[in-house]
């Protein structure tokens, strides 16, 4: 992804804020000459990512542990006009641009397949989004039979 260097993000913190509060991530990985496009809600723990997809999504059987991913996080965007700028009566030297915020994520993917660590995947992802939509009224996973 092209970056200019005085719009890159440095600071830890505001990346992690994206990642938060825009939590669907796209999931592209190589298989062969061709691509891999995924998007599922992830949650940046420590020095990894954890995630969910739907078992009936064959994207586990499409993939190898350990195969190299990138996981884009999208922000707000807006396309800018050059109308809007104060100087441009002046000069008229403004161009269209795009305002937008992206966190570009890159490693290794890995599948668990053990109840056990799908329960707990989907357990972190539940009670974060749940406790964010519904506070006290959360859905619970025991909720369910």
């Amino acid at each position: 992804m092209y970056v200019p260097e005085h719009f890159k993000e440095n600071d830890i913190e505001e990346i992690k804020a994206i990642v938060e509060q825009f939590p669907l991530a796209t999931c592209v990985a190589s298989i062969g000459d061709d691509f891999e496009a995924n998007h599922f809600p992830m949650i940046w723990r420590d020095d990894r990512l954890i995630g969910h997809i739907a078992f009936a999504n064959r994207m586990h059987e499409n993939l190898k542990d350990g195969c190299k991913a990138l996981f884009i996080f999208k922000a707000e965007n807006s396309y800018i006009s050059p109308n809007w700028y104060p100087t441009k009566p002046q000069h008229h030297k403004h161009v269209p641009t795009w305002n937008y915020q992206v966190v570009h994520m890159h490693g290794e993917l890995y599948f668990k397949h053990s109840q056990k660590e799908k329960i707990a995947a989907v357990g972190l992802l539940t009670q974060l989004h749940e406790k964010r939509v519904n506070g006290y009224g959360a859905w619970k996973m025991r909720d369910t039979p």
